[in-house]
């Protein structure tokens, strides 16, 4: 089961990855991919079932919160793509539903917020991956450990300017720019390092919430130590 789901969750970033750069792919294979990518969202939810019913139960710390808050607004991402690509759909415009300035502002907005979310998600969840590399008795330089995150972070900042990615997520543009005389290569690699500054902020959040909730459980530990005392 567990192999299945980290199947699937690579599938999605890759085939989210691929979506974003429509104007290169083309409107066709667009379609298929983000079809594909839709399907592979509901089957993720299918498998993901026993989270939701998990909810009400445990303690909520900062990092099961911000995690909560995270999977919401993913949810919420994909369910605003799956309605603006009904809405510039040919069956929304056979049956007079169609709005294409109002879907394609919303597919922008959606599609952005799904892929920083995305990210930032994988982030999260990064201490997996790097548990994994220490049980190979496998250590990473200081510059690399210390640094290079912040560094990707600082880039995907900029990069998310540039690519207009935090216009589409704030609703503050029409229509995107995309410069047609620039090569494949290097529209991916901008968004390759968009993503991996997404996880590093995420893996970052995911251990300043470790820290607080630590720190908040040391105070209570201590305060009622301090009552019995007295």
């Amino acid at each position: 089961m567990k192999s299945k789901k980290r199947a699937i969750n690579i599938a999605m970033t890759v085939f989210l990855f691929i979506t974003m750069a429509a104007p290169i792919t083309g409107i066709d294979l667009h379609k298929i991919i983000g079809t594909i990518l839709i399907l592979l969202f509901l089957f993720h939810q299918f498998l993901n079932r026993n989270w939701f019913t998990s909810l009400p139960k445990g303690k909520y710390n900062l990092n099961r919160k911000l995690q909560i808050v995270l999977n919401f607004l993913l949810l919420f991402s994909f369910f605003t793509l799956i309605l603006s690509g009904f809405l510039l759909s040919s069956t929304a415009s056979n049956i007079g539903l169609s709005h294409r300035d109002f879907g394609r502002k919303l597919h922008m907005l959606g599609s952005s917020w799904a892929f920083v979310l995305i990210a930032t998600h994988m982030g999260m969840h990064w201490n997996l991956v790097m548990s994994k590399i220490k049980r190979k008795k496998f250590t990473f330089p200081h510059f690399i450990s210390s640094f290079l995150p912040k560094i990707l972070i600082i880039t995907s900042v900029y990069l998310c300017t540039k690519r207009q990615v935090f216009q589409k997520m704030f609703w503050q543009i029409d229509f995107p720019f995309h410069d047609y005389n620039e090569h494949p290569i290097l529209f991916f690699i901008d968004y390759l390092l968009i993503l991996s500054g997404g996880i590093a902020l995420g893996h970052h959040l995911f251990l300043l919430t470790q820290k607080l909730s630590k720190k908040r459980s040391k105070k209570r530990k201590d305060s009622k130590i301090s009552k019995v005392k007295i």
